[in-house]
Formats: C-alpha cells, sequence, structure tokens
C-alpha cells in the first residue's frame, strides 16, 4: 500500500469465524455492565453486549450476548473457536497480476533474489499445495484487484493472450485450476496513473477528448467481464459492484461477498487514475503524490476530461447503492 505506484484493492467479506480483507458491512459494539453479589459472596458482574451489522440498504439487525465474570476479571466460555468444524473456506489474494517482463516500480532491496522475481509462480505453488492438503477446500479465490499490471488490458485483441501468460498458466495447479475466481478491478486494471486509453497496438496513450477516455475506462471492465477462461470458465467478474454468494449445503452456511470496485476508493482511486499522472508527468513520484484537478499533470490541466472521467467512476458507484 505504501508503494508509490502499487495499492491494495480490497475487498471485505466476512467468513465462518474469520474475517478476509476489509469488512464491508460495519460491525459496531456498545456494551453495559452490571454488578450483583452472588449467594456465596463474591461479587460477580455481567455484561451485555450488542453487536449491529448494516447491511447494503443502510437497515441493521442486533443481536445480544451476555457473559458473566467476577470481580478477578475472569469470564465464562462458552465456546472454544479452535475446536469449531468449519464447512467453508475461501482463499483471497490481491495486487497479483505480475507484468509479462516481470519488471519493478521501485528500488530493489539489497536481499533481492528469484523469489521476488518469480513471485507470481511461488506464491501460486503454495496456492495449490494448501488447496489440496485442507480439511475444506476452498469454494472461491477472492480476487482483491490489480489483476494485470501495470495499466490493465489495453486491447482486446491483446486479452486472450495476458490472460493465458499471467494468469491461467500461472494458476494451473491440479488443486486450483478449476476453482472460481471473482473478481473486481483495482487501480491497475483502469491504467494505474498511466494513460487510460490504448495506441493502435497493445500500449497505452493520451486520450484525444473525453467521449474517447469514457469509452476506454468501459473497455478495460469489459475486456475482463467478458474474458471466458478455459478452464471451466473460472473467471467471474460480474459487475463493478456486486455480491457473490457461497454455500455449503449440508450445514445451510451461506457467506456473501461484497466486491467493491476501485474506483469508489478514496487512495488509489478514480481521482489518481483519472489524473493519470505517471503519463503525464512522467514518473514523477513528488508531483503525482499531490497531484489535483486543473494540474498540468492531471489529464494534462484538461478539467472537462477530468470531470467526466470522474462523473463515470461516480455513476458506476451510485448505481451500487
Amino acid at each position: 500500500m505504501g508503494l508509490p505506484r502499487k495499492t491494495w484493492i480490497i475487498i471485505g467479506v466476512v467468513v465462518v469465524c474469520a474475517v478476509v480483507g476489509v469488512i464491508v458491512g460495519v460491525v459496531m459494539t456498545s456494551g453495559s455492565s452490571s454488578s450483583t453479589s452472588s449467594t456465596d459472596g463474591v461479587d460477580a458482574s455481567s455484561s451485555d453486549s450488542s453487536s449491529r451489522a448494516y447491511t447494503s440498504d443502510g437497515t441493521a439487525s442486533s443481536t445480544k450476548k451476555t457473559t458473566k465474570s467476577n470481580k478477578s476479571g475472569s469470564s465464562s466460555i462458552t465456546s472454544d473457536p479452535t475446536s469449531v468444524t468449519y464447512s467453508l473456506s475461501a482463499f483471497a489474494i490481491g495486487d497479483w497480476g505480475t507484468t509479462v517482463s516481470q519488471d519493478s516500480c521501485c528500488t530493489r532491496s539489497s536481499t533481492y533474489n528469484d523469489y521476488d522475481i518469480n513471485a507470481e509462480d511461488i506464491v501460486a505453488n503454495l496456492m495449490n499445495q494448501q488447496a489440496g492438503s485442507a480439511d475444506v477446500a476452498p469454494k472461491i479465490i477472492i480476487s482483491h484487484g490489480d489483476n494485470f499490471y501495470w495499466t490493465g488490458i489495453n486491447s482486446d485483441n491483446g486479452r486472450d493472450t495476458r490472460f493465458t501468460t499471467t494468469f491461467e498458466e500461472k494458476y494451473d495447479g491440479e488443486n486450483i485450476k478449476t476453482i472460481p475466481w471473482v473478481n473486481v478491478l483495482g487501480n491497475h486494471d483502469y491504467g494505474g496513473a498511466d494513460y487510460i486509453c490504448s495506441d493502435s497496438g497493445d500500449g497505452t496513450a493520451a486520450c484525444s477528448d473525453s467521449d474517447e477516455l469514457v469509452t476506454a475506462l468501459k473497455n478495460k471492465f469489459s475486456w475482463q467481464s467478458t474474458y471466458t477462461s478455459p478452464n471451466d470458465d473460472r473467471w467471474i467478474l460480474e459487475d463493478h459492484f456486486y455480491v457473490y454468494t457461497i454455500e455449503d449445503a449440508d450445514s445451510g452456511v451461506s457467506i456473501d461477498i461484497f466486491n467493491v470496485d476501485s474506483g469508489d476508493a478514496d487512495t488509489h482511486g478514480a481521482m489518481q487514475t483519472c489524473c493519470q499522472c505517471y503519463s503525464y508527468a512522467g514518473d514523477d513520484d513528488d508531483t503525482c503524490d499531490n497531484v489535483s484537478r486543473g494540474d498540468d499533470a492531471c489529464c494534462g490541466g484538461d478539467t472537462d476530461m477530468y470531470d467526466e472521467c470522474m462523473a463515470q467512476f461516480t455513476e458506476w458507484s451510485d448505481d451500487s447503492r
């Protein structure tokens, strides 16, 4: 997250007895306590805690739990998380979309080695091993975005080759090859603060006007959302914002996964994407860390183009609420 040209685009999901990423539904807990005297003369206290979960439509539901403790601070434990039998599991991964050239945006550390160069291959191998040995195999793989560094998919013609090179041929272990990937787009999938529009080949170029820029944004999404994986159609990208549900039929447990587009983020979201500063300012980190609407390094100073880009992200966000 601290790297200048990288960001974690994280969706939130609550799994059984675990949390992956950042929870989208905010959970608030409030408590009150009272003291009573027990028959053996030892003061005991009870506390009521209320948990309130806010759903996507703004409504709230509450549950209440009471625990008892004595003056020493000890409390009765009614369940042991370590003994729970799980019925659902999921993997989660973000910022995973390596470049074809395996390059880096940053100054490399003194310990830089082949593990860093081949990080995606190593992670994919570990995921495959873990999926094969897990008591409960992952139902899905939750992708937090930044699926294709640095600038996303740049052309319809180059789309399938890129998917093959940095997705299909990487995550091809027998234990994960057909597990559904539930995706969102990260800032780098929309251009990552570089030019959003494409050139005549498979590269990027400055947009000529607002219409071309908005079309390019839509293409960036479409080129990923319409992709069909040859491995059980495992690539899933239903919308900019959507809910995907997994369920264990035997136990009746289900989990709703709220997938959130990066354009709605306060940091490394629509503003940085629309400014395209790393192209206009020539990879100047100092300039791009402080860029804003109207600057030469933000859409070349073209406020109309910037505003249209922001409006498109806002439209997608508003449509989800």
